[in-house]
């Protein structure tokens, strides 16, 4: 017989065990609202300020701005990423969120190297060349228009591109409203061990 007998109730441990249940399965049914809403309220408008604007010209050599690129940046679709843990097949432990833009954004993030542009239709480019050399102008007399003092239109059958700098203004945005995702997190994580301890 012992001299001493001390029984535990372990029922509290079995209410804390529901509590975390639910509120586990309430945070994997918000994990895909959560990241739309900080994509669509945090992420997209900041993509859309760092996107860059393009000079056009028009056929009289007038310049203006296009904001086609930063238009373009919408939100795709939304992949949960598995878990790497061999414990927990088949479970989530994030979203992974496609981001949508023009074809062109890509070149303005990565260097491009230098590379000819051929017409898609017709016979020739067709384009307002801004400050054309005076070289240039004397090779190009047949091809081009009349020339103003800020360059000309010219006719040309293909084009050699410099290439360029890309500049990864994607990662400009996400540093600019990265505070604000982790306190969205944060914020989740709060109610998370609210659920817990008192629902």
């Amino acid at each position: 017989m012992a001299d001493l007998t001390i029984t535990l109730d372990l029922r509290q441990f079995r209410d804390f065990e529901g509590k975390f249940r639910r509120a586990t399965s309430e945070l994997m049914t918000r994990q895909r609202d959560v990241a739309e809403r900080a994509a669509r309220g945090l992420v997209i408008p900041s993509l859309q300020r760092h996107a860059p604007v393009g000079t056009h010209y028009t056929p009289e050599g007038v310049a203006f701005t296009t904001e086609e690129l930063r238009k373009s940046i919408r939100l795709g679709g939304f992949r949960s990423i598995p878990t790497k843990s061999p414990t927990a097949a088949g479970a989530a432990y994030g979203t992974s969120l496609d981001i949508l833009m023009a074809a062109h954004g890509k070149f303005t993030l990565f260097d491009t190297t230098p590379h000819l542009i051929f017409p898609r239709t017709g016979k020739c480019l067709r384009f307002f060349w801004p400050g054309v050399t005076f070289t240039a102008r004397q090779r190009l007399t047949r091809t081009m228009e009349v020339a103003t003092p800020g360059g000309s239109t010219v006719y040309l059958q293909k084009v050699v591109h410099p290439g360029t700098i890309g500049h990864r203004w994607d990662m400009d945005a996400l540093a600019e409203v990265g505070p604000q995702l982790i306190e969205e997190l944060h914020k989740v994580c709060r109610n998370f061990l609210v659920s817990i301890q008192g629902g």
